[in-house]
């Protein structure tokens, strides 16, 4: 049996890394991790009063639990919108979509 030289190979990391970036899967594990971490994200005090319900085409999706915490998130807005977009580390969410639940 003879062997051929290969060529370098790639890490297990990388192969992984490309896979999902190929299939458009590596976003949704990312939106996820905003899911997951939403307390990190945006603090405990903003965290007890909203969450996150969906994310599409741009827009994330917060439910809050009453119109004064609507208001106040209204104007945190374009700092939640960095918090967010440095987490997922791309300008994925243009805009935050509020609703009182």
């Amino acid at each position: 049996m003879q062997y051929r030289k290969s060529k370098k190979l790639d890490p297990v990391g990388n192969v992984l890394f490309k896979t999902l970036k190929k299939y458009g899967l590596f976003d949704k594990i990312k939106e996820q991790e905003l899911f997951s971490g939403w307390e990190g994200v945006v603090g405990e005090r903003v965290a007890a009063h909203a969450k996150p319900t969906f994310f599409k085409f741009g827009k994330l999706f917060v439910s809050v639990d009453n119109p004064t915490w609507l208001s106040e998130l209204r104007f945190l807005k374009e700092k939640l919108k960095k918090q967010i977009n440095e987490q997922l580390g791309a300008d994925k969410v243009k805009d935050i979509v509020f609703k009182v639940k």
